[in-house]
């Protein structure tokens, strides 16, 4: 964990740390004679458990599609449909590109992602501001048949 002292936000940080298993813990709970212990990465996408910790689980269902785009290509696009051709490209899924053409006008989006077990997907933008205006745009809204939440 690292602290910003000037501005008091602290910022987690997530990363492979070599021999972290050899370390001691604490048991939360009494434990039995053979008993598997295991530990917890939390609800992460195979391509996040792949990048941090080195392995991937068989039929993850916190599985996730992780969608990379250079936000400078759809930034510097000035139509919004140039920008949705861009994603349908890229992306190949219709509830991306979905997500996409409700949202590509309030503000730069940063990230899209579309969990593939869940049915829900985020789209993540470059400031604050633009992200509040989205949820307060997208909350009236009905998408594929659910409304659209924060």
């Amino acid at each position: 964990m690292t602290t910003n002292a000037t501005q008091g936000d602290t910022v987690w940080v997530e990363g492979l740390v070599p021999g972290i298993d050899f370390f001691n813990h604490a048991a939360q709970s009494p434990l039995q004679i053979d008993q598997e212990i295991s530990i917890s990465y939390g609800n992460k996408g195979n391509e996040e458990l792949l990048s941090l910790y080195g392995f991937v689980i068989d039929d993850n269902t916190d599985d996730y599609l992780m969608v990379h785009y250079p936000a400078e290509a759809i930034n510097t696009v000035s139509f919004s449909e140039s920008k949705i051709q861009f994603l349908e490209v890229q992306l190949k899924w219709s509830f991306s590109t979905t997500l996409a053409k409700v949202f590509i006008g309030i503000g730069t989006i940063e990230d899209i992602r579309v969990q593939r077990y869940k049915d829900f997907g985020f789209v993540r933008y470059i400031t604050h501001d633009e992200a509040a205006l989205a949820i307060q745009m997208g909350n009236a809204r009905i998408l594929f048949g659910k409304p659209i939440k924060r």
